[in-house]
């Protein structure tokens, strides 16, 4: 079971019928919710019926006690250790902060007593469809970096890392006539098997990119740093491992600045004036070219930018296509639409917007009637 499932298991005692579950569900695969993560809570803002809601989620810090126990189990445990220094988070770890000689015996995930939450819809309906949406919300970014359960309580992952470094290093100071005891042989790597050793493993796959946990604190002043500028760059450096680790070819790693500069502006729309300032590139040209790289990527972005010269006969289907046209290279205009050939033959279409002029709107066609129907 994994932190993402055993969460959402527990998310069935904040109500007492199903249908208010599902009802939550429903609403969070409607509203897909950008979280803004910082150490103890999580909060959303929605649109919903043309109001503005902010939906706040918060967690208790789990105890000191609790965390120097997970500590102190973990060292015990060579596989659990191993696998947190290499960057894993097991699962298990959820139940080595219980303590039976203590009340409540607390684990990492907290339970619904130690939570609590605020919406401004001011619903009846306790906990509201916008607060079920955050806790959904929470749970798919679990599956994707599971550190996030960490982050809701409050713990610094690498807090934990350190000590048991430290105890891993003096066990492995510690020789045959050393007075220091050897304890647990911490040697071990998350994947040993016990025969063979280690084996690479397939990574999984996350249910989708969510948006980074913004930090509280902004760059010093004298940096140069943006914040909202290293919080998009770290974005599209999610979005870019997602796309390899999802069978995508190519990084796009290799492409020169000015292409990936398109296709930057064409992932977040939001962020392309501030990106056309930072280059110091024309505004209007860089939608323009961004919206061929949303209709085809690099295909469509050269046909934008590109001029050549076909051969004799190549524009003929095109012409036939658009009756009456004006040539001028590989392109075709009639009126407030153009046709456009690239240098594998085929078509595709452009149209005049009253703002940006010629944007690539459909494509690629191998027959040109294709692209005017």
């Amino acid at each position: 079971m994994s932190w993402s499932e055993t969460w959402m298991g527990s998310l069935g005692s904040l109500t007492h019928t199903y249908a208010r579950y599902e009802e939550g569900a429903k609403f969070h695969r409607r509203s897909k919710p950008d979280l803004e993560l910082v150490p103890g809570s999580a909060t959303a803002r929605f649109v919903d019926r043309r109001t503005d809601i902010t939906t706040v989620v918060a967690v208790m810090p789990l105890p000191a006690a609790a965390w120097q126990r997970l500590i102190e189990r973990l060292i015990e445990r060579p596989r659990l250790a191993a696998a947190m220094i290499t960057g894993e988070l097991p699962v298990e770890l959820n139940w080595l902060t219980e303590d039976p000689d203590a009340e409540g015996f607390p684990q990492v995930l907290p339970s619904d007593r130690e939570f609590s939450y605020h919406c401004s819809c001011e619903s009846w309906d306790q906990p509201c469809v916008h607060v079920w949406a955050v806790m959904f919300e929470l749970g798919q970014m679990m599956v994707a970096d599971p550190n996030v359960v960490l982050l809701l309580r409050g713990q610094n992952r690498q807090d934990l890392v350190e000590p048991i470094r430290a105890a891993r290093g003096l066990v492995a100071s510690a020789g045959p006539e050393s007075s220091h005891p050897r304890g647990p042989d911490l040697g071990l790597t998350a994947d040993y098997d016990g025969d063979l050793g280690p084996f690479p493993r397939q990574l999984p796959t996350p249910w989708r990119v969510v948006r980074p946990a913004v930090l509280p604190i902004a760059p010093p002043v004298d940096s140069g740093i943006d914040l909202a500028d290293l919080a998009e760059l770290v974005a599209d450096g999610a979005a870019r491992a997602m796309a390899l680790l999802t069978g995508d070819a190519s990084s796009g790693l290799h492409d020169p600045a000015d292409v990936d500069v398109v296709r930057r502006a064409a992932a977040a729309p939001d962020v392309l004036h501030r990106l056309a300032t930072a280059a110091s590139l024309d505004h209007d040209e860089l939608e323009r070219r961004a919206i061929a790289w949303r209709l085809g990527g690099r295909a469509a972005l050269w046909i934008h930018d590109e001029r050549w010269e076909p051969g004799d006969g190549a524009l003929e289907g095109g012409q036939a296509a658009l009756g009456s046209a004006r040539r001028s290279n590989n392109t075709l205009t009639a009126g407030r639409v153009q046709l456009r050939l690239d240098r594998t033959l085929q078509w595709w279409r452009f149209d005049s917007h009253d703002r940006l002029g010629w944007i690539a709107t459909a494509g690629p066609f191998d027959d040109p009637a294709d692209a005017v129907d």
